[in-house]
């Protein structure tokens, strides 16, 4: 997981995508994912808040916590970057 701005997402329209081949494999993956949705997202809010808890934690989370970014740096560092931008774009 990495942090983006949401000014930086862009939609696409995989129906505009001219080669087909390519419009089958974003379809698919589209697909696949729409599916396993609401799993992604929660793994996804559960190792960050493992990640940002001040509790104790078992020696298993504490291997997971070990193996992830820091998410918080991250945040930071993207925020960082967008008034960067901001300002030089001003």
């Amino acid at each position: 997981m990495i942090p983006i701005d949401d000014n930086d997402l862009l939609e696409i329209n995989i129906q505009n995508e001219t080669d087909v081949f390519y419009r089958n494999l974003l379809q698919n993956q589209y697909n696949a994912l729409i599916t396993i949705e609401d799993t992604i997202r929660r793994k996804a809010v559960g190792i960050h808040n493992l990640y940002v808890t001040a509790d104790p934690l078992s020696p298993n989370d504490t291997r997971i916590k070990d193996r992830c970014c820091n998410f918080p740096l991250l945040e930071q560092k993207m925020k960082e970057y967008v008034s960067d931008v901001t300002c030089s774009q001003a």
